[in-house]
């Protein structure tokens, strides 16, 4: 974002890359590594800096329960979080077989 550079509001969460399908690992990769989607979080609203345009949101408690799940909106640059969450979960992006993920705690 250098050029336009945008002002997000809260902390950026720090995203890992982990596979749905661990079957899959092994058949033809892209040849250029997909980018960690840039998101930022502050309270219960993401603010996304690179578009996550039609990938599954998921938010999972720590006995593995999704505990919220949607297909994130074309175009959206935020969402907020139901308010009847709160504590500590994983936040997942899905973007076909490849899932980034990231603890948040929602207040």
């Amino acid at each position: 974002f250098a050029d336009g550079e945008q002002n997000f509001v809260g902390e950026q969460l720090e995203l890992k890359v982990g596979y749905v399908d661990e079957s899959q690992i092994g058949l033809p990769t892209p040849r250029t590594p997909e980018a960690i989607p840039v998101i930022y979080f502050d309270g219960n609203t993401l603010y996304f800096a690179t578009p996550c345009d039609g990938c599954a949101l998921q938010i999972v408690d720590t006995a593995e329960n999704i505990c919220y799940e949607l297909i994130i909106p074309m175009g959206s640059t935020e969402l907020e979080l139901p308010e009847n969450l709160f504590g500590e979960y994983e936040l997942r992006i899905i973007r076909g077989n490849t899932c980034y993920y990231g603890m948040i705690t929602i207040y």
